[in-house]
C-alpha cells in the first residue's frame, strides 16, 4: 500500500473517496458518506451525489424520450415499407387479400418441402 500524502513516513490505511489521495489513520476524515481527506472533498462529493441523483430521477419521470420517439418512427417506416412491398408485388390492398395470400402460402409450403 502507498504512504500517506501528508505524512510520507506513515503507511496509508485508506484513500479519499473524492480525490483518491492515500491517507493514514490520523489524516482521514470519516463521515457517513465515506472517508475523505478534507471537509472540502466531502462537500464536493455530497454536491455531486445530489446532482447525480436529482438528474436520474427527473430522467426516469419522462415518458416519451428521443429514443422512444425515434423507435416508433422507425417502426412506422418499416410497416409502411412492408405494406408497399405487399401491395406492389402481390397486389394486396386489404386485410382479406392479405389473409388469402397467407392462406395460399401456408398450403403451398408443404409442396415446397422435400
Amino acid at each position: 500500500m502507498a504512504t500517506c500524502a501528508n505524512h510520507p513516513i506513515r503507511m496509508a490505511t485508506a484513500r479519499c473517496k473524492c480525490c483518491n489521495k492515500p491517507l493514514c489513520n490520523e489524516c482521514r476524515h470519516v463521515t457517513d458518506a465515506g472517508i475523505f481527506c478534507s471537509p472540502e472533498c466531502e462537500s464536493r462529493t455530497r454536491q455531486f451525489t445530489e446532482r447525480a441523483s436529482g438528474g436520474t430521477v427527473t430522467y426516469r419521470k419522462r415518458f416519451f424520450t428521443k429514443r422512444t420517439v425515434r423507435g416508433l418512427l422507425i417502426l412506422l417506416i418499416v410497416l409502411i415499407g412492408a405494406a408497399a412491398f405487399l401491395h406492389f408485388t402481390l397486389g394486396v390492398s386489404s386485410w382479406s387479400d392479405l389473409k388469402a395470400v397467407f392462406a395460399q402460402w401456408w398450403e403451398a409450403r408443404y409442396l415446397l418441402l422435400p
